[in-house]
């Protein structure tokens, strides 16, 4: 074995039993002062649809961003999100041209990433 590779090699599961993927439970994140001291708490799911449930969404996705200490408000923070959804976006559109989804499904998942780029507006 050479010093680069692990003295154990069984992998952790941290939810589930034996042949379960391995799921990080997100249920117990804890919130940080965000950047420029901005503090978003953590709070239950609230139920909602429509304009309720993508304030909950922005909420939830600023919340991650707090937790390292950023925030989707700072302008910089917010332009690497949605160049990062637009290279999702691409990613999908390849999936379906190569037959991996198909329209239904690229149509669905293109709507749920134009709600997630109207994010950074909504914080």
């Amino acid at each position: 074995m050479s010093a680069a590779e692990p003295a154990d090699h069984t992998p952790t599961t941290l939810t589930g039993g034996p042949g379960d993927a391995a799921v990080i439970d997100i249920s117990t994140r804890v919130s940080q002062p965000a950047a420029k001291g901005r503090w978003k708490p953590v709070t239950s799911p609230r139920p909602g649809d429509g304009a309720d449930s993508q304030a909950q969404f922005a909420d939830d996705v600023e919340m991650t961003f707090n937790e390292d200490h950023l925030s989707l408000s700072d302008d910089d923070t917010a332009t690497a999100y949605t160049i990062t959804l637009g290279l999702v976006r691409n990613v999908l559109r390849g999936a379906h041209a190569t037959g991996v989804i198909d329209e239904t499904q690229l149509a669905t998942l293109d709507a749920t990433m134009e709600g997630m780029l109207a994010v950074p507006r909504l914080v």
